[in-house]
């Protein structure tokens, strides 16, 4: 779903820039404990919004092909503005995009606004290649109740707690290989690898 006026304000500001670093770097980490290089392969950025999250893959991996899309037209413009990509403006649930084309998949924050998050996390795990790793953070239902009485309204289906958002991992295809905490527990991020079962 798009979002409100009060979330678009937020999501352009220094601030969220920062906090997307801080996201990004706890990513890395479970990367690099892993052993997993993405540096040079083909990465897609589900939900870019303003490119923040674009610009960071760009510079850390160089990848020879990276893709980024966003819902709202106006989010792809300002991502534009931040880096270079292949943009678009598309639907999480069903990107058009061809099977078994990503080496890795990031998606920053998306999920807790897509009442079909669960056909969202199919929809990547058929866009990844196998044995490809989709790297997710998403905050708690707590944070996004709050956001609520703020005027950022969220769909009570996409209200998760991380066990269900684990199980739906899971029964998707997808093997955790790494589950990190941030901001005091608020915030969640998982790095999964697709498995066989799931292509």
């Amino acid at each position: 779903m798009k979002l409100t006026p009060a979330e678009f304000a937020f999501m352009n500001t220094r601030n969220r820039q920062r906090a997307m670093g801080y996201e990004f770097g706890a990513l890395i980490k479970h990367l690099k404990k892993h052993g997993i290089d993405l540096n040079g392969k083909v990465i897609l950025d589900a939900g870019c919004g303003p490119g923040f999250s674009t610009g960071l893959i760009s510079l850390e991996f160089r990848p020879s092909r990276l893709v980024a899309f966003d819902l709202m037209p106006e989010m792809v413009e300002l991502a534009r503005k931040h880096t270079t990509a292949e943009f678009f403006v598309g639907n999480i649930t069903d990107t058009g995009l061809p099977p078994g084309t990503f080496d890795a998949v990031f998606i920053f924050d998306v999920l807790h606004h897509e009442p079909g998050w669960r056909t969202a996390l199919q929809e990547m795990a058929r866009v990844l290649k196998p044995d490809g790793v989709l790297l997710v953070e998403e905050p708690s239902k707590q944070l996004v109740r709050l956001g609520n009485l703020f005027d950022m309204y969220h769909p009570p289906e996409a209200m998760f707690g991380w066990s269900e958002l684990r199980r739906g991992l899971l029964s998707t295809g997808f093997k955790i290989l790494e589950n990190g905490r941030l901001g005091l527990g608020l915030f969640q991020n998982y790095l999964c690898r697709k498995e066989e079962a799931s292509l």
